[in-house]
Protein backbone atom coordinates (compact mmCIF):
# COMPACT_ATOMS: atom_id res chain seq x y z
CA UNK A 1 0.00 0.00 0.00
CA UNK A 2 2.69 2.28 0.60
CA UNK A 3 4.66 1.56 -2.40
CA UNK A 4 1.09 3.05 -4.09
CA UNK A 5 0.74 5.94 -2.63
CA UNK A 6 4.77 6.90 -3.16
CA UNK A 7 4.35 5.85 -6.74
CA UNK A 8 1.05 7.66 -6.89
CA UNK A 9 2.83 10.85 -5.65
CA UNK A 10 5.73 10.37 -7.86
CA UNK A 11 3.59 9.99 -11.19
CA UNK A 12 1.20 13.26 -10.26
CA UNK A 13 4.52 15.28 -9.58
CA UNK A 14 5.72 14.30 -12.65
CA UNK A 15 2.90 14.86 -14.62
CA UNK A 16 2.43 18.49 -12.76
CA UNK A 17 6.03 19.00 -14.30
CA UNK A 18 5.25 17.80 -17.51
CA UNK A 19 1.98 20.79 -17.78
CA UNK A 20 4.13 23.00 -16.40
CA UNK A 21 6.70 22.97 -18.83
CA UNK A 22 4.07 22.99 -21.49
CA UNK A 23 2.58 26.21 -20.14
CA UNK A 24 5.72 27.94 -19.76
CA UNK A 25 7.08 27.54 -23.34
CA UNK A 26 10.26 25.77 -22.22
CA UNK A 27 9.07 23.24 -25.16
CA UNK A 28 9.04 26.06 -27.21
CA UNK A 29 11.78 26.23 -30.31
CA UNK A 30 13.55 30.00 -31.24
CA UNK A 31 11.70 30.97 -34.23
CA UNK A 32 13.70 30.82 -37.35
CA UNK A 33 14.83 33.75 -38.86
CA UNK A 34 17.04 32.92 -42.72
CA UNK A 35 19.33 35.83 -42.98
CA UNK A 36 21.10 36.17 -46.23
CA UNK A 37 20.00 32.79 -47.91
CA UNK A 38 22.29 32.84 -51.29
CA UNK A 39 20.85 32.15 -54.94
CA UNK A 40 23.41 29.67 -55.91
CA UNK A 41 22.84 30.40 -59.54
CA UNK A 42 23.09 33.86 -61.46
CA UNK A 43 19.36 34.94 -62.16
CA UNK A 44 17.56 38.56 -62.04
CA UNK A 45 15.84 40.20 -59.12
CA UNK A 46 13.01 39.72 -60.82
CA UNK A 47 13.28 35.88 -60.93
CA UNK A 48 14.05 35.86 -57.39
CA UNK A 49 11.11 37.38 -56.67
CA UNK A 50 9.28 34.99 -58.95
CA UNK A 51 10.76 32.03 -57.25
CA UNK A 52 9.49 32.97 -54.22
CA UNK A 53 6.32 34.25 -55.08
CA UNK A 54 6.01 30.34 -56.50
CA UNK A 55 6.96 29.02 -54.04
CA UNK A 56 4.77 30.69 -51.66
CA UNK A 57 1.88 29.60 -53.45
CA UNK A 58 2.82 26.16 -53.69
CA UNK A 59 3.13 25.95 -50.18
CA UNK A 60 0.04 27.63 -49.40
CA UNK A 61 1.44 31.31 -48.63
CA UNK A 62 0.26 34.47 -49.86
CA UNK A 63 3.38 36.44 -51.23
CA UNK A 64 2.93 39.96 -51.95
CA UNK A 65 5.69 42.47 -53.24
CA UNK A 66 5.69 45.10 -51.02
CA UNK A 67 8.74 47.25 -53.55
CA UNK A 68 11.36 46.63 -54.94
CA UNK A 69 13.54 43.71 -52.99
CA UNK A 70 11.05 43.79 -50.35
CA UNK A 71 7.34 41.17 -50.01
CA UNK A 72 5.43 39.90 -47.24
CA UNK A 73 4.22 36.49 -46.64
CA UNK A 74 1.13 35.49 -45.13
CA UNK A 75 0.15 31.62 -44.17
CA UNK A 76 -3.26 30.48 -42.63
CA UNK A 77 -3.74 26.60 -40.89
CA UNK A 78 -6.14 25.86 -38.66
CA UNK A 79 -7.22 29.05 -37.46
CA UNK A 80 -2.87 29.78 -36.92
CA UNK A 81 -1.66 32.41 -38.97
CA UNK A 82 2.20 33.64 -39.29
CA UNK A 83 3.51 36.48 -41.63
CA UNK A 84 6.72 37.24 -42.71
CA UNK A 85 8.75 39.18 -44.46
CA UNK A 86 11.36 39.15 -47.53
CA UNK A 87 14.29 40.63 -48.79
CA UNK A 88 15.79 39.29 -51.94
CA UNK A 89 18.31 40.42 -53.86
CA UNK A 90 19.14 38.55 -57.28
CA UNK A 91 22.22 36.70 -55.07
CA UNK A 92 20.27 36.30 -51.70
CA UNK A 93 17.40 36.59 -50.20
CA UNK A 94 16.33 36.94 -46.09
CA UNK A 95 13.19 35.30 -44.61
CA UNK A 96 11.79 37.08 -40.75
CA UNK A 97 9.42 36.38 -38.19
CA UNK A 98 6.71 39.64 -38.30
CA UNK A 99 3.92 38.49 -36.34
CA UNK A 100 1.29 35.39 -35.89
CA UNK A 101 -1.67 34.59 -34.41
CA UNK A 102 -2.42 31.22 -32.26
CA UNK A 103 1.15 30.21 -32.80
CA UNK A 104 2.10 30.74 -29.14
CA UNK A 105 5.07 33.28 -30.12
CA UNK A 106 6.41 34.57 -26.73
CA UNK A 107 8.82 38.05 -27.68
CA UNK A 108 11.07 37.97 -24.49
CA UNK A 109 12.42 33.92 -25.02
CA UNK A 110 11.63 34.62 -28.91
CA UNK A 111 10.21 31.26 -28.82
CA UNK A 112 7.32 29.69 -30.99
CA UNK A 113 5.38 26.99 -32.09
CA UNK A 114 7.39 24.27 -33.65
CA UNK A 115 5.00 24.21 -36.57
CA UNK A 116 6.03 27.85 -37.70
CA UNK A 117 9.82 26.62 -38.24
CA UNK A 118 8.16 23.98 -40.31
CA UNK A 119 6.71 25.96 -42.55
CA UNK A 120 9.59 28.49 -42.86
CA UNK A 121 12.07 24.95 -43.54
CA UNK A 122 9.36 23.93 -46.24
CA UNK A 123 8.82 27.51 -48.01
CA UNK A 124 12.76 27.96 -48.11
CA UNK A 125 13.27 24.59 -49.52
CA UNK A 126 10.64 25.48 -52.04
CA UNK A 127 12.21 28.55 -53.00
CA UNK A 128 15.28 27.04 -53.70
CA UNK A 129 13.86 24.53 -56.14
CA UNK A 130 11.96 27.51 -57.76
CA UNK A 131 15.69 28.92 -58.02
CA UNK A 132 16.90 26.37 -59.71
CA UNK A 133 14.12 25.40 -62.04
CA UNK A 134 14.09 29.35 -63.11
CA UNK A 135 18.16 29.31 -63.27
CA UNK A 136 17.65 26.53 -65.45
CA UNK A 137 15.32 28.12 -67.69
CA UNK A 138 17.30 31.58 -67.66
CA UNK A 139 20.51 29.38 -69.25
CA UNK A 140 18.12 27.72 -71.89
CA UNK A 141 16.79 31.18 -72.76
CA UNK A 142 19.85 32.81 -72.58
CA UNK A 143 21.61 30.30 -74.15
CA UNK A 144 18.40 30.47 -77.53
CA UNK A 145 18.99 34.47 -77.36
CA UNK A 146 22.88 34.11 -78.10
CA UNK A 147 22.48 31.94 -81.13
CA UNK A 148 22.89 33.93 -84.18
CA UNK A 149 20.68 33.24 -86.90
CA UNK A 150 22.94 31.49 -89.93
CA UNK A 151 22.78 33.74 -92.48
CA UNK A 152 20.97 33.38 -95.62
CA UNK A 153 22.99 32.67 -98.50
CA UNK A 154 23.37 35.45 -101.11
CA UNK A 155 21.97 34.68 -104.08
CA UNK A 156 25.25 35.12 -106.20
CA UNK A 157 26.68 32.21 -103.35
CA UNK A 158 23.35 30.46 -103.97
CA UNK A 159 23.27 30.67 -107.68
CA UNK A 160 26.68 28.69 -107.80
CA UNK A 161 26.11 26.22 -105.30
CA UNK A 162 23.30 25.49 -107.71
CA UNK A 163 25.22 25.28 -110.82
CA UNK A 164 27.92 23.08 -109.11
CA UNK A 165 24.85 20.74 -107.36
CA UNK A 166 23.58 20.10 -111.24
CA UNK A 167 27.28 19.79 -112.80
CA UNK A 168 27.54 17.10 -110.26
CA UNK A 169 24.74 15.24 -111.33
CA UNK A 170 23.95 15.40 -115.08
CA UNK A 171 24.01 12.26 -116.57
CA UNK A 172 27.06 10.54 -118.43
CA UNK A 173 26.59 9.97 -121.82
CA UNK A 174 27.14 6.43 -123.17
CA UNK A 175 29.39 5.51 -125.63
CA UNK A 176 27.36 2.96 -127.40
CA UNK A 177 26.98 0.23 -125.42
Amino acid sequence: MRKDRHMKRNLLIVTVMFISLILTGCGLPKVLNLPNQKVERKISKDAVYMAIYKAGMRRGWEITKLSDGHAKGVVLSRGHEATILIDYTDTSYSISYKSSKKLNYDAKTDKIHSAYNRWILGLKRQIDKEISSLSLHETLHTAHKSIQPVEELSSKNKESKEEEETEEFKPVQSSGF
